[in-house]
């Protein structure tokens, strides 16, 4: 489906035989993928298709009250921050912190990429932390949907639920950006037909993706928010120090991830690094009530910022129709 990554150590064999390779072999190798981590911001616009506006003959801009406030651009843009992990294996992940508490995630999405010649796409699952306290009326802040500890729902979006499929089309150099437009269509619960939401953003490379990844760094207890679409809460989450030490069957080792809701819903899992990249990869089930998805399968990748010391978590359910995110700092 996507496609074949060239492992590290054929690369290192060839770059040690450069007369039957090539002295471009490392880089053009490099060339081939777009793993890493991206760092930037997507400016979004909403659209109506069935609506031409005359002056520009294409679909109408449709002007949003649930876009920023003071966002006095023309036509209306939204901007929100974005973390993207492009896993070497060809998945991709992106966080949505929010822009009033960046240990909180507004959303966050998943894929699996198809790519090559330095273009890539994606058919994406999102799932949208719903509000912990209903926004009211009196500041035009009206949608039901808009994040905790964030004023809006990501993209400035008014879906009719909280978890969005998008289609993801771009190019990437890699070890330097990633230039792509994600593009979401579906019901409005503004009374409007057809909306599209498409966002633009050119991601930089950020070189905490060369981190490494280890056991040891990333063991502790996190306080922050747990949320699927259909909750979000305070939750405390702990990773131990390796169960199972590195070896032959597993290079890097495993550690148990247990984790506690307020509403006294749990979370077990497991934790291991990624062969290559500073992240992690998330299996975990929830318990049986009071959780909102009980005795659910989870699997996805985990992500410890060095610089700020925040924890990102997104693992989809087995089906992809829904999704655990976990964000938060060192108790």
């Amino acid at each position: 489906m996507f496609s074949t990554f060239i492992r590290l150590g054929a690369a290192l064999s060839c770059a040690a035989m450069l007369c039957s390779c090539g002295g471009n072999s490392v880089a053009e190798t490099q060339q081939s993928t777009p793993e890493g981590l991206y760092t930037g911001m997507y400016a979004t616009v909403l659209t109506n298709p069935n609506v031409i506006d005359p002056t520009t003959n294409k679909p109408e801009v449709v002007p949003n009250p649930y876009c920023a406030l003071n966002n006095t651009q023309s036509p209306p843009v939204y901007t929100e921050n974005v973390i993207t992990f492009v896993v070497a294996t060809g998945s991709v992940y992106t966080f949505y912190p929010s822009a009033t508490n960046a240990a909180v995630l507004n959303a966050a999405d998943y894929g699996s990429l198809t790519f090559g010649g330095n273009v890539m796409s994606a058919s994406l699952m999102e799932v949208i932390a719903p509000a912990s306290v209903p926004l009211t009326a009196t500041n035009n802040q009206t949608n039901p949907y808009a994040a905790i500890a964030g004023q809006f729902s990501p993209l400035c979006d008014y879906f009719s639920g909280n978890v969005s499929a998008a289609n993801m089309t771009g190019a990437y150099i890699t070890g330097t950006n990633l230039a792509l437009t994600l593009t979401y269509s579906g019901p409005d619960l503004g009374g409007l037909d057809n909306i599209t939401t498409t966002a633009k953003a050119t991601l930089l490379y950020d070189a905490d993706y060369q981190g490494v990844q280890s056991l040891s760094t990333l063991a502790g207890t996190f306080n922050g928010y747990v949320s699927t679409s259909q909750f979000s809460e305070p939750a405390t989450f702990t990773i131990g120090p390796a169960s199972v030490p590195a070896n032959a069957g597993n290079s890097l080792g495993v550690s148990v991830l247990t984790g506690t809701g307020a509403s006294g819903c749990s979370y077990t899992g497991s934790v291991s690094p990624l062969y290559k990249g500073n992240g992690y990869t998330v299996t975990m089930s929830s318990g049986s009530a009071p959780c909102k998805l009980p005795q659910t399968q989870f699997s996805g990748l985990m992500y410890l910022n060095t610089s700020s010391n925040i924890l990102y978590s997104f693992a989809p359910d087995t089906a992809h129709t829904d999704g655990v995110l976990f964000s938060g700092t060192r108790g």
